[in-house]
């Protein structure tokens, strides 16, 4: 008696690697985030319901639409391969420095000084973009050099 061997369904692979990713995940710390991030948009909401007469919720629908973004941000974060970004270390390093050279050239003078990028609707501060992007840069430098962790000399640089 011969039996064919079914292939697996595309649909099972996806469950797979999703319970794979969430085996990974901190589920705490994802629920304080996500009861902290609910509080806020409540308070938020009640406290900003009578600043801009004609919309009330203008503050909290930004808010939501920032923290959707964020989640977003949140998920693309855990699909990186950070080997791979290691590897993208110094590039990054010098598109950093060059987002901090636009805000002299385009940025918008907010309370007397040049900080913020405006894209449409957004304002982008490359510096708090950059503090994400300086500790994937060290963290891609320590990667690269391994082997001299430790030493005096690594540690000075």
């Amino acid at each position: 008696m011969t039996t064919i061997a079914r292939p697996r369904s595309t649909r099972s692979g996806v469950v797979d690697r999703l319970r794979a990713a969430a085996a990974g995940l901190d589920w705490v710390l994802l629920g304080a985030v996500a009861v902290i991030t609910a509080f806020s948009l409540f308070v938020i909401d009640h406290a900003t319901e009578n600043d801009i007469p004609g919309d009330p919720r203008y503050f909290i629908d930004r808010q939501i639409l920032f923290v959707a973004m964020g989640t977003i941000l949140m998920v693309v974060a855990m699909r990186l391969n950070l080997e791979w970004l290691s590897r993208w270390a110094w590039g990054l390093w010098g598109g950093l420095l060059g987002l901090l050279a636009v805000v002299f050239v385009v940025g918008d003078a907010v309370n007397g000084s040049n900080r913020w990028i405006s894209i449409g609707p957004l304002n982008v501060q490359p510096s708090e973009l950059g503090k994400v992007g300086l500790a994937v840069i060290l963290a891609g430098i320590a990667i690269e050099r391994m082997d001299s962790v430790g030493t005096t000399r690594f540690t000075l640089l």
